[in-house]
Protein backbone atom coordinates (compact mmCIF):
# COMPACT_ATOMS: atom_id res chain seq x y z
CA UNK A 1 0.00 0.00 0.00
CA UNK A 2 1.34 3.24 -0.76
CA UNK A 3 1.02 6.75 1.23
CA UNK A 4 -1.74 8.15 -1.76
CA UNK A 5 -4.06 5.12 -0.76
CA UNK A 6 -4.68 6.12 2.72
CA UNK A 7 -4.90 10.48 1.87
CA UNK A 8 -7.89 11.69 1.05
CA UNK A 9 -7.44 15.52 -0.02
CA UNK A 10 -4.30 17.58 0.15
CA UNK A 11 -4.77 21.74 0.75
CA UNK A 12 -2.59 24.01 0.23
CA UNK A 13 -1.15 26.70 3.22
CA UNK A 14 -1.98 30.26 3.21
CA UNK A 15 0.43 33.55 4.19
CA UNK A 16 -2.39 36.14 4.15
CA UNK A 17 -1.33 39.66 4.81
CA UNK A 18 -0.09 41.08 8.57
CA UNK A 19 -2.53 43.30 8.69
CA UNK A 20 -6.25 44.14 8.14
CA UNK A 21 -6.90 45.12 4.58
CA UNK A 22 -9.60 45.36 1.59
CA UNK A 23 -10.77 41.74 1.51
CA UNK A 24 -8.52 40.25 3.61
CA UNK A 25 -10.68 40.52 6.95
CA UNK A 26 -10.42 36.79 8.90
CA UNK A 27 -7.65 36.83 11.18
CA UNK A 28 -6.30 33.53 11.88
CA UNK A 29 -3.25 31.95 13.60
CA UNK A 30 -0.41 30.57 11.08
CA UNK A 31 1.46 27.78 11.36
CA UNK A 32 5.14 27.45 9.99
CA UNK A 33 7.40 24.79 9.49
CA UNK A 34 9.77 26.53 12.28
CA UNK A 35 6.75 25.90 14.56
CA UNK A 36 6.41 22.42 13.73
CA UNK A 37 8.91 20.86 16.58
CA UNK A 38 7.28 22.81 18.96
CA UNK A 39 3.77 21.92 18.23
CA UNK A 40 5.24 18.13 18.50
CA UNK A 41 6.61 18.89 21.63
CA UNK A 42 3.09 19.98 23.10
CA UNK A 43 4.21 23.33 23.83
CA UNK A 44 1.60 26.17 23.74
CA UNK A 45 3.92 28.98 21.51
CA UNK A 46 2.76 32.05 20.09
CA UNK A 47 1.72 31.83 16.36
CA UNK A 48 2.04 34.56 13.90
CA UNK A 49 -1.26 36.56 13.41
CA UNK A 50 -2.63 36.67 9.89
CA UNK A 51 -5.36 38.32 7.85
CA UNK A 52 -6.63 36.05 5.46
CA UNK A 53 -9.92 36.10 3.02
CA UNK A 54 -13.09 34.76 4.53
CA UNK A 55 -13.81 32.02 1.96
CA UNK A 56 -10.18 30.93 2.61
CA UNK A 57 -10.97 30.54 6.23
CA UNK A 58 -13.63 28.22 6.10
CA UNK A 59 -11.88 26.23 3.19
CA UNK A 60 -7.90 26.02 5.06
CA UNK A 61 -8.76 26.44 8.71
CA UNK A 62 -7.21 23.16 10.57
CA UNK A 63 -9.67 20.82 12.37
CA UNK A 64 -8.96 17.54 14.60
CA UNK A 65 -6.92 14.78 12.99
CA UNK A 66 -5.56 17.08 9.95
CA UNK A 67 -1.89 16.74 9.87
CA UNK A 68 0.86 19.88 8.74
CA UNK A 69 3.61 18.83 6.46
CA UNK A 70 6.31 21.33 6.11
CA UNK A 71 6.90 21.20 1.87
CA UNK A 72 9.51 23.89 1.76
CA UNK A 73 12.39 24.94 3.65
CA UNK A 74 15.20 22.83 5.32
CA UNK A 75 19.08 22.64 5.22
CA UNK A 76 21.58 20.57 3.90
CA UNK A 77 21.46 18.43 7.47
CA UNK A 78 17.71 18.59 7.68
CA UNK A 79 14.84 17.69 5.06
CA UNK A 80 11.50 18.97 4.46
CA UNK A 81 8.70 17.16 5.39
CA UNK A 82 8.46 17.66 9.31
CA UNK A 83 4.91 16.75 10.31
CA UNK A 84 2.25 17.74 13.42
CA UNK A 85 -0.43 15.94 14.23
CA UNK A 86 -3.28 18.41 14.63
CA UNK A 87 -5.60 17.69 17.86
CA UNK A 88 -8.63 19.15 19.52
CA UNK A 89 -6.67 19.94 22.34
CA UNK A 90 -4.30 21.56 20.32
CA UNK A 91 -7.09 24.03 18.87
CA UNK A 92 -8.40 24.36 22.11
CA UNK A 93 -5.49 26.29 23.07
CA UNK A 94 -6.22 29.40 20.46
CA UNK A 95 -9.24 31.76 20.90
CA UNK A 96 -9.26 31.95 17.17
CA UNK A 97 -9.21 29.56 13.80
CA UNK A 98 -5.78 28.10 12.59
CA UNK A 99 -4.27 27.72 9.00
CA UNK A 100 -0.95 26.85 7.88
CA UNK A 101 1.64 28.78 5.93
CA UNK A 102 1.84 28.54 2.01
CA UNK A 103 5.31 26.64 2.66
CA UNK A 104 3.32 23.46 4.20
CA UNK A 105 0.24 21.58 3.61
CA UNK A 106 -2.44 20.07 5.16
CA UNK A 107 -2.96 16.11 4.66
CA UNK A 108 -6.47 15.09 5.46
CA UNK A 109 -6.41 10.78 5.92
CA UNK A 110 -8.30 8.36 4.76
CA UNK A 111 -8.76 4.79 6.29
CA UNK A 112 -6.25 4.90 8.69
CA UNK A 113 -5.71 6.07 12.38
CA UNK A 114 -4.63 9.36 11.89
CA UNK A 115 -2.43 9.36 14.64
CA UNK A 116 -0.62 6.30 13.38
CA UNK A 117 0.51 7.88 9.66
CA UNK A 118 1.87 10.87 12.17
CA UNK A 119 4.18 8.79 13.99
CA UNK A 120 4.61 6.63 10.81
CA UNK A 121 5.73 9.75 8.64
CA UNK A 122 7.56 10.96 11.53
CA UNK A 123 9.69 7.64 11.43
CA UNK A 124 10.41 7.92 7.25
CA UNK A 125 11.35 11.37 8.35
CA UNK A 126 13.92 10.84 10.90
CA UNK A 127 15.52 7.93 8.23
CA UNK A 128 16.66 10.59 5.99
CA UNK A 129 13.61 9.07 3.74
CA UNK A 130 12.25 11.98 2.28
CA UNK A 131 16.00 13.67 1.65
CA UNK A 132 15.53 11.99 -2.80
CA UNK A 133 12.46 13.84 -3.07
CA UNK A 134 13.61 17.32 -2.55
CA UNK A 135 14.71 20.12 -5.63
CA UNK A 136 15.76 23.27 -4.76
CA UNK A 137 15.06 26.71 -6.33
CA UNK A 138 16.81 29.80 -5.06
CA UNK A 139 18.56 28.02 -2.33
CA UNK A 140 15.09 27.10 -0.62
CA UNK A 141 14.54 23.13 -0.74
CA UNK A 142 10.90 21.86 -1.97
CA UNK A 143 9.10 18.66 -1.12
CA UNK A 144 7.75 16.62 -4.01
CA UNK A 145 4.98 15.90 -2.23
CA UNK A 146 2.89 13.96 -4.63
CA UNK A 147 5.86 11.76 -6.09
CA UNK A 148 6.72 11.11 -2.20
CA UNK A 149 3.10 10.07 -1.44
CA UNK A 150 2.56 7.85 -5.06
CA UNK A 151 5.94 6.59 -4.24
CA UNK A 152 6.30 5.64 -0.82
CA UNK A 153 4.79 2.50 0.65
CA UNK A 154 3.67 2.16 4.17
CA UNK A 155 3.08 -0.41 6.77
CA UNK A 156 -1.14 -0.38 7.57
CA UNK A 157 -2.01 -3.29 10.28
CA UNK A 158 -5.52 -3.69 11.56
CA UNK A 159 -6.93 -0.90 13.35
CA UNK A 160 -6.29 -2.23 16.86
CA UNK A 161 -2.54 -2.93 15.88
CA UNK A 162 -2.83 0.87 15.17
CA UNK A 163 -4.16 1.99 17.86
CA UNK A 164 -1.65 -0.02 20.37
CA UNK A 165 0.78 1.27 18.62
CA UNK A 166 -0.16 4.92 19.14
CA UNK A 167 -1.28 4.42 22.62
CA UNK A 168 2.47 3.00 23.37
CA UNK A 169 3.96 6.09 22.13
CA UNK A 170 1.45 8.32 23.11
CA UNK A 171 1.65 7.95 26.46
CA UNK A 172 5.53 8.67 26.09
CA UNK A 173 4.45 12.01 24.12
CA UNK A 174 2.15 12.85 26.94
CA UNK A 175 4.49 12.19 29.40
CA UNK A 176 7.15 14.50 27.99
CA UNK A 177 4.60 17.12 27.34
CA UNK A 178 3.48 16.91 31.15
CA UNK A 179 6.75 17.97 32.11
CA UNK A 180 7.65 20.00 29.63
CA UNK A 181 4.35 21.99 31.16
CA UNK A 182 5.36 21.80 34.86
CA UNK A 183 9.29 23.28 34.02
CA UNK A 184 7.25 26.10 32.19
CA UNK A 185 4.60 26.55 35.21
CA UNK A 186 8.16 26.53 38.15
CA UNK A 187 10.18 28.30 35.92
CA UNK A 188 6.88 31.43 35.50
CA UNK A 189 7.33 30.98 39.50
CA UNK A 190 10.87 31.22 39.69
CA UNK A 191 10.71 34.21 37.60
CA UNK A 192 8.07 35.66 39.47
CA UNK A 193 9.78 35.55 42.79
CA UNK A 194 13.09 36.85 41.25
CA UNK A 195 10.98 39.92 39.83
CA UNK A 196 9.31 40.24 43.51
CA UNK A 197 12.29 40.35 45.60
CA UNK A 198 14.83 42.06 43.05
CA UNK A 199 12.64 44.30 41.03
CA UNK A 200 9.85 45.31 42.66
CA UNK A 201 11.54 44.77 46.40
CA UNK A 202 8.19 43.67 47.62
CA UNK A 203 9.72 42.08 50.45
CA UNK A 204 12.36 44.83 51.28
CA UNK A 205 9.73 47.88 51.02
CA UNK A 206 9.63 48.59 54.65
CA UNK A 207 13.46 48.81 54.61
CA UNK A 208 15.54 51.86 54.65
CA UNK A 209 16.65 52.45 50.36
CA UNK A 210 19.69 54.60 48.95
CA UNK A 211 20.90 56.26 46.08
CA UNK A 212 23.18 54.15 43.94
CA UNK A 213 23.95 54.02 39.36
CA UNK A 214 20.73 52.04 38.88
CA UNK A 215 18.45 53.84 41.34
CA UNK A 216 17.31 53.81 44.81
CA UNK A 217 18.09 50.24 46.13
CA UNK A 218 17.95 48.64 50.05
CA UNK A 219 20.58 49.84 52.08
CA UNK A 220 23.43 47.08 52.22
CA UNK A 221 23.07 46.26 48.51
CA UNK A 222 25.24 46.74 46.11
CA UNK A 223 26.01 47.31 42.32
CA UNK A 224 28.26 45.33 41.17
CA UNK A 225 29.50 43.72 37.25
CA UNK A 226 28.57 40.82 36.09
CA UNK A 227 32.54 39.77 36.24
CA UNK A 228 32.11 40.21 40.06
CA UNK A 229 29.83 38.01 40.31
CA UNK A 230 31.69 34.81 38.69
CA UNK A 231 34.39 32.85 39.21
CA UNK A 232 35.11 32.38 35.20
CA UNK A 233 33.60 34.02 32.40
CA UNK A 234 35.25 32.87 28.73
CA UNK A 235 33.57 32.25 25.51
CA UNK A 236 34.09 28.88 23.85
CA UNK A 237 35.40 27.60 20.39
CA UNK A 238 34.66 25.59 17.03
CA UNK A 239 37.81 22.69 16.31
CA UNK A 240 38.01 22.87 12.87
CA UNK A 241 34.58 21.55 10.62
CA UNK A 242 36.98 19.89 8.14
CA UNK A 243 38.19 17.41 10.81
CA UNK A 244 35.87 14.83 10.86
CA UNK A 245 38.03 13.17 13.88
CA UNK A 246 37.38 16.32 16.13
CA UNK A 247 33.61 14.71 16.09
CA UNK A 248 33.95 12.22 16.62
CA UNK A 249 34.48 12.06 20.68
CA UNK A 250 31.90 12.38 24.01
CA UNK A 251 32.18 15.86 24.66
CA UNK A 252 29.03 17.75 24.70
CA UNK A 253 29.48 20.94 22.61
CA UNK A 254 26.45 23.03 22.29
CA UNK A 255 25.63 25.80 19.43
CA UNK A 256 23.76 28.74 20.17
CA UNK A 257 20.62 27.58 18.52
CA UNK A 258 20.48 24.98 21.10
CA UNK A 259 20.13 27.81 23.97
CA UNK A 260 16.47 28.10 24.61
CA UNK A 261 16.37 29.48 28.52
CA UNK A 262 16.51 25.73 30.11
CA UNK A 263 18.44 23.22 31.06
CA UNK A 264 20.88 21.92 28.62
CA UNK A 265 21.04 17.83 29.22
CA UNK A 266 23.39 16.81 25.75
CA UNK A 267 24.26 18.82 22.40
CA UNK A 268 23.36 18.11 18.92
CA UNK A 269 27.51 17.53 18.12
CA UNK A 270 30.09 15.93 20.65
CA UNK A 271 33.93 16.89 20.11
CA UNK A 272 36.86 14.49 20.69
CA UNK A 273 39.73 15.61 23.46
CA UNK A 274 41.85 16.61 20.51
CA UNK A 275 39.61 18.70 19.03
CA UNK A 276 39.10 20.03 23.23
CA UNK A 277 43.30 20.40 23.22
CA UNK A 278 43.32 21.76 19.21
CA UNK A 279 41.04 24.87 19.32
CA UNK A 280 39.62 27.88 21.34
CA UNK A 281 36.88 25.39 22.91
CA UNK A 282 37.10 25.08 26.81
CA UNK A 283 35.85 22.62 29.22
CA UNK A 284 32.68 23.95 31.62
CA UNK A 285 31.65 22.29 34.70
CA UNK A 286 27.99 21.34 35.37
CA UNK A 287 25.60 24.30 36.70
CA UNK A 288 27.85 26.88 34.15
CA UNK A 289 25.27 28.84 32.74
CA UNK A 290 25.81 29.71 29.21
CA UNK A 291 24.59 32.92 26.96
CA UNK A 292 24.05 33.16 23.59
CA UNK A 293 26.18 36.90 22.37
CA UNK A 294 25.40 36.86 18.88
CA UNK A 295 23.37 38.22 16.45
CA UNK A 296 19.63 38.35 16.53
CA UNK A 297 17.13 35.83 17.50
CA UNK A 298 19.50 34.09 19.60
CA UNK A 299 21.55 36.59 21.40
CA UNK A 300 21.10 36.55 24.83
CA UNK A 301 18.98 32.82 25.43
CA UNK A 302 20.54 31.07 28.12
CA UNK A 303 21.19 27.42 28.88
CA UNK A 304 22.20 25.73 32.25
CA UNK A 305 24.92 23.00 32.38
CA UNK A 306 23.67 19.52 33.14
CA UNK A 307 26.88 17.94 32.80
CA UNK A 308 30.61 19.01 31.66
CA UNK A 309 30.25 20.85 28.50
CA UNK A 310 31.90 22.88 25.66
CA UNK A 311 30.26 25.43 23.59
CA UNK A 312 31.22 27.67 20.15
CA UNK A 313 32.67 31.17 20.43
CA UNK A 314 28.80 32.81 19.51
CA UNK A 315 27.85 31.66 23.53
CA UNK A 316 29.62 33.21 26.69
CA UNK A 317 30.00 30.59 29.55
CA UNK A 318 29.42 32.01 33.36
CA UNK A 319 30.67 29.86 36.24
CA UNK A 320 28.60 31.67 39.05
CA UNK A 321 30.62 32.09 42.80
CA UNK A 322 29.23 29.74 44.92
CA UNK A 323 27.48 32.49 47.05
CA UNK A 324 25.95 33.54 44.62
CA UNK A 325 24.44 30.29 42.66
CA UNK A 326 23.78 29.34 39.21
CA UNK A 327 19.79 29.65 39.63
CA UNK A 328 20.42 33.57 40.86
CA UNK A 329 22.77 34.41 38.49
CA UNK A 330 20.69 32.78 35.55
CA UNK A 331 17.35 34.87 36.63
CA UNK A 332 19.35 37.89 36.89
CA UNK A 333 20.62 37.66 33.39
CA UNK A 334 17.08 36.62 32.02
CA UNK A 335 15.81 39.85 33.63
CA UNK A 336 18.47 41.71 32.11
CA UNK A 337 18.17 40.20 28.80
CA UNK A 338 17.08 43.39 26.94
CA UNK A 339 19.02 45.61 28.60
CA UNK A 340 21.90 43.62 27.53
CA UNK A 341 20.77 43.41 24.13
CA UNK A 342 20.14 47.43 23.41
CA UNK A 343 24.28 46.86 23.89
CA UNK A 344 25.22 44.69 20.87
CA UNK A 345 26.53 46.07 18.04
CA UNK A 346 27.33 45.52 14.30
CA UNK A 347 26.46 46.33 11.28
CA UNK A 348 25.82 42.76 10.04
CA UNK A 349 24.95 41.43 12.57
CA UNK A 350 24.36 42.69 16.31
CA UNK A 351 26.51 41.21 18.71
CA UNK A 352 27.86 40.96 22.34
CA UNK A 353 31.28 40.05 23.58
CA UNK A 354 33.16 38.86 26.83
CA UNK A 355 33.75 42.25 28.01
CA UNK A 356 30.57 43.72 27.72
CA UNK A 357 29.12 41.24 29.72
CA UNK A 358 31.80 41.04 32.29
CA UNK A 359 31.24 44.89 32.93
CA UNK A 360 27.21 44.99 32.53
CA UNK A 361 26.32 46.13 36.13
CA UNK A 362 24.14 44.22 37.81
CA UNK A 363 21.95 45.22 41.45
CA UNK A 364 23.53 42.39 44.47
CA UNK A 365 22.02 41.95 47.17
CA UNK A 366 23.39 41.14 50.62
CA UNK A 367 24.42 37.58 51.23
CA UNK A 368 21.92 36.87 53.96
CA UNK A 369 19.27 37.98 51.49
CA UNK A 370 21.06 35.90 48.90
CA UNK A 371 21.13 32.50 51.12
CA UNK A 372 17.57 32.91 52.08
CA UNK A 373 16.45 33.32 48.33
CA UNK A 374 18.59 30.10 47.06
CA UNK A 375 17.25 28.32 49.55
CA UNK A 376 13.55 28.83 48.09
CA UNK A 377 14.67 28.89 44.34
CA UNK A 378 17.33 26.00 44.59
CA UNK A 379 14.57 23.18 44.89
CA UNK A 380 12.75 24.72 42.20
CA UNK A 381 15.55 24.40 39.90
CA UNK A 382 16.29 20.97 41.17
CA UNK A 383 12.60 19.37 40.05
CA UNK A 384 13.11 21.35 36.46
CA UNK A 385 16.63 19.53 36.30
CA UNK A 386 14.83 16.24 37.20
CA UNK A 387 11.93 16.86 34.81
CA UNK A 388 14.19 17.91 32.27
CA UNK A 389 16.64 14.54 32.17
CA UNK A 390 13.49 12.64 32.40
CA UNK A 391 11.87 14.47 28.95
CA UNK A 392 15.28 13.63 27.60
CA UNK A 393 15.47 9.59 28.77
CA UNK A 394 11.61 9.44 27.20
CA UNK A 395 12.56 11.09 23.90
CA UNK A 396 15.10 8.63 23.60
CA UNK A 397 13.20 5.69 24.45
CA UNK A 398 10.07 6.98 22.11
CA UNK A 399 13.32 7.33 19.51
CA UNK A 400 14.20 4.21 20.01
CA UNK A 401 10.62 1.98 20.16
CA UNK A 402 9.02 4.02 17.12
CA UNK A 403 11.18 2.34 14.24
CA UNK A 404 10.80 -0.98 15.84
CA UNK A 405 7.21 -0.51 15.87
CA UNK A 406 6.84 0.45 12.40
CA UNK A 407 8.42 -2.41 11.14
CA UNK A 408 6.75 -4.93 13.48
CA UNK A 409 9.69 -5.72 14.89
CA UNK A 410 7.69 -5.64 18.41
CA UNK A 411 4.67 -7.84 19.09
CA UNK A 412 1.98 -5.99 20.63
CA UNK A 413 0.38 -7.50 22.74
CA UNK A 414 -3.44 -7.26 23.92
Amino acid sequence: MKLRDIISDIKSGDWGKDALSDNYTEAVYCIRGADIPNINNGEKRILPNRFIKEKAAKTKSLSNNNLVVEISGGSPTQSTGRIAFISNKLLSHYDKKIICSNFCKVIIPQNINPEYLYYYWKDLYNKGVLFPYENGTTGIKNLDLNRFIDEQDIWNPDPDTQQKIVQILKSLDDKIELNRQINANLEEQAQSLFKSWFVDFEPFRNSPFVDSELGKIPKGWKVNSIEDLASYIASGGTPRSLDSSYYDGDIRWFTTKELKDEFLFDSEKHISQTALKNSAAKLFPENTVLMAIYASPTVGRLGILMAESTCNQAAVGIIAKEEIGYAYLYLLLLSERINLNNLASGAAQQNLNVGIVKRYRVLVPTIDILGTFNEIINPIFATIRNNTAQIYNLSALRDTLLPKLMAGEIAIKG
